[in-house]
Parts: C-alpha cells; structure tokens; sequence
C-alpha cells in the first residue's frame, strides 16, 4: 500500500528544470521591484492624499513577487502573470505620454517593458505557452 501511494505522488510531480539566467535574473528584479512597490505602497497609505497610489503600488507589489517567485520555478501562470503587468506598464507609459517624449525614466520604462516582453515570448515554449503571433 505504502509503495502505491509513492508511485502515485511521483507520478503527479512534474520535472522541472533550472530557469535559463536571463529568467533568473528577470525573477530576481521583480521581487525586488515588488518589494520597492510593497515600500512606495506602505507610504502612501499613510498620506490621505496618496491613499490610492499607495493601494495600487501595494497590489503591484503582490502582482511582482508572485512572478518573480512562479518564474523562478518556470510556472506557466507566472508567464501570463508577467505578460500581464508589463503589459500594464506599457499601458501606462501611453498614459503618460505628454511626458514620455520629455522624460527619461518613462521612456527608458516603456523600453524596459518592451525589451521584457519580447524575451518572454522568446521563452515561452519553456513554460508550455502555445501562443505564436
């Protein structure tokens, strides 16, 4: 009976591989981009005015480290997960666009984005994604 239950819960485990460096390095900036939003978000909340900057930096922060962590074990929702919020962030850099073309961090913000989604999607087969555009 013993040897049943060990073959069935190996079974279910699936194999996973060490992530390629550019996904280590990309998890390792999104939890400490999450961690930087979780700091920006606790600050916010504290100032009335700021109360929903600090709401929103806190669920981005949530948003970073779940992918940050899920890339790191090759989860296939954390590749949507990043998808998603980079995607946001381009979103946001439009937005903004009054001060895009005149301030740097944005425009080096939407490259940013740009550059990560465009190496997820070169990556996606690792994380069992059949999207192709």
């Amino acid at each position: 009976m013993k040897e049943y239950f060990s073959l069935m819960s190996s079974k279910n485990k699936r194999k996973r591989k060490a992530p390629p460096l550019g996904i280590q390095i990309l998890s390792v900036l999104a939890v400490l981009a999450g961690i930087l939003f979780l700091l920006i978000g606790g600050l916010g909340i504290l100032s009335v005015e700021a109360a929903t900057i600090g709401v929103v930096s806190i669920l981005l922060s949530i948003g970073y480290i779940l992918y940050g962590l899920g890339l790191w074990r090759m989860e296939t929702w954390a590749w949507y997960l990043a998808a998603a919020l980079h995607a946001f962030g381009i979103l946001m850099c439009f937005f903004t666009l009054d001060t895009l073309l005149t301030d740097w961090i944005n425009v080096a913000s939407l490259l940013l984005d740009i550059v990560i989604i465009y190496y997820l999607y070169t990556k996606r087969k690792l994380f069992d994604i059949k999207v192709d555009f």
